[in-house]
């Protein structure tokens, strides 16, 4: 079915008209995000009002940049599912160019955006839009790593069928011989063997769905793998579960999709089919694992749904914490702790009320619990990730807890940040000292608005003066999102500055943030970052709006 012109040309303009904050983006800025070139407005135009008939590639950049889906309007959908006669004739040059699909693939730096989409899709991309060149490239540079490992386990196949038919002849040999005993061991060995060789198909085939995106069947291949080895150890089919659960987490978390809900339901099954008293250290690392997925798919779901997935995660730390204890399991009891208190962190982020704000607590807890292991003097870049972990939390607790006991909070999340900053130094780690050092900007400012008198406004000068320490990295050369984020972050500073009961100059703070949210504004475009350049943009008028009649 052919997308009718006019109809999407009428969608065009109002999801274009639709766009920052309901403000809409210029003829201008549409065409250059479409074609590359702001010139053609006029092309733009004719779309918007049907005279134009555009190509699917048109189409689909359109509906990229617009977020339109194929649902909202008949004939979207062949097209943006990439099967139309020009999508199969890219595909079709792009073989005869380079002999084969996988030499396109090591060859995509020299691909067109046609080509890549072209690529993209025989590996499975499955969006209804189409993303930026550099997400495409991202996307193939993942699945070339992927069909290497996958292409030299095929490769592998004839020299272990070569191994199998040598033991077979040799337990031929041995029964010739009358050699009972050998024949018996041999013949066990083939059976071994033979299971190996089923479950390593498996894996390839589970391999080559995971490359093409079908994750469900990736799934099914794998767990009839694990299987296999009920025969030779009743035991390893929960093992195998556990080892495979990786393939799967890797595809969630590289591709988006449905990879982390089957990883979780891979450790699911792997913890089902151990058991604790036969086999404590297996069943630990199944628990670890299932906490890790669970942890990561409820941070990627949202409401209720997100929270709960997010508390079974913390029961599956537990659980392992049950096995990994300090006294046996030092440095693993540590790591698992760490991950708790991740876990209950996020969850307490996620909980409202007083709940909330105990799952806060609780985390502060298992942080510093895991400080009596990761200690500076044994572990020092450990400690340091812990400490700063331990001042994120502190912060969140301290944030949403009143009076005093909130602001007492937020001082030892400063005194935690500048411990952090003693091994996270410049120097050593430039990029991890400028997140800490804004991370502590930031705790500086929450509780400079909540201190009173001059030692408040000395707090937001102290924050200040460390968001300008992050720019000395996060430079707009370097970090450009990063520098218009700090940028955005200095900003909201120095209007809380010139809110505080304290200060003795608002006007002079009110320029310096608008002087930041109007840098940040030239890396937040609204057609590539619109969630952003909406809210600097809400905040400059914010700004605007304080100035009253001395506003600029």
């Amino acid at each position: 079915m052919a997308v009718e012109r006019v109809a999407f040309g009428a969608l065009v303009r109002k999801m274009r008209n639709a766009m920052n904050g309901g403000k809409g983006i210029s003829g201008e800025a549409l065409a250059s995000a479409v074609f590359g070139n702001a010139d053609r407005k006029g092309d733009i135009s004719n779309i918007e009002t049907g005279k134009a008939k555009s190509r699917p590639e048109t189409i689909r950049n359109l509906c990229a940049v617009l977020g339109i889906r194929a649902p909202d309007l008949p004939g979207l959908e062949d097209i943006l599912s990439f099967n139309t006669d020009d999508d199969r004739k890219i595909l079709e040059d792009l073989r005869n160019e380079n002999g084969t699909l996988a030499m396109a693939l090591e060859n995509r730096e020299r691909a067109s955006r046609d080509q890549l989409i072209a690529m993209a899709v025989q590996f499975g991309w499955t969006s209804g839009t189409i993303p930026a060149e550099g997400d495409l490239r991202r996307f193939l540079d993942g699945k070339a790593e992927d069909y290497r490992r996958v292409r030299a386990e095929v490769e592998a196949i004839p020299e272990t069928m070569l191994r199998l038919s040598n033991i077979k002849a040799a337990a031929k040999a041995a029964f010739a011989a009358g050699n009972m005993d050998e024949v018996e061991s041999l013949l066990s060995l083939v059976q071994t063997v033979e299971v190996e060789e089923a479950a390593r198909t498996a894996e390839s085939r589970a391999d080559v769905a995971l490359l093409r995106n079908r994750v469900a069947d990736a799934f099914k291949l794998l767990s009839a793998a694990a299987d296999f080895f009920a025969i030779v150890d009743p035991t390893e089919p929960g093992k195998r579960r556990d080892s495979y659960f990786e393939r799967l987490f890797r595809h969630g978390e590289r591709y988006g999709g449905t990879g982390l809900s089957f990883a979780v339901q891979m450790g699911r099954d792997a913890v089902a089919r151990l058991d604790r008293e036969t086999d404590a250290m297996a069943w630990a690392s199944a628990n670890q694992n299932l906490a890790i997925a669970l942890r990561n798919q409820g941070t990627r779901t949202a409401g209720e749904a997100g929270t709960a997935l997010l508390a079974q995660a913390v029961a599956a730390y537990r659980q392992a914490l049950t096995v990994l204890t300090r006294a046996d399991h030092p440095v693993q009891w540590a790591m698992t702790t760490q991950n708790l208190a991740g876990a209950l962190q996020t969850q307490g982020t996620r909980t409202a009320g007083e709940a909330g704000t105990a799952l806060l607590a609780q985390a502060v807890a298992a942080y510093r619990e895991a400080l009596t292991v990761r200690t500076r003097a044994d572990h020092p870049v450990q400690w340091a990730g812990t400490m700063q972990n331990l001042a994120i939390a502190l912060k969140n607790q301290g944030t949403r807890t009143g009076g005093e006991a909130g602001i007492d909070l937020l001082a030892e999340a400063v005194a935690a940040y500048r411990e952090a900053l003693t091994v996270r130094t410049r120097a050593d780690h430039p990029v991890d000292w400028a997140m800490t050092t804004q991370n502590l900007a930031g705790a500086l400012q929450t509780q400079g608005t909540r201190t009173a008198g001059e030692a408040g406004t000395d707090l937001l000068a102290q924050a200040v003066a460390a968001y300008r320490e992050a720019l000395t990295v996060r430079t707009r050369a370097d970090h450009p999102v990063d520098w218009a984020m700090t940028q955005e972050n200095l900003a909201i500073c120095q209007q809380a500055w010139a809110d505080h009961p304290a200060c003795t100059d608002p006007l002079l703070h009110l320029r310096a943030a608008l002087d930041h949210v109007d840098a940040a504004l030239t890396v937040y475009d609204p057609v590539h970052m619109p969630y952003d350049h909406g809210t600097a943009t809400a905040l400059r008028a914010e700004i605007l709006a304080a100035f009253g009649p001395d506003a600029p």
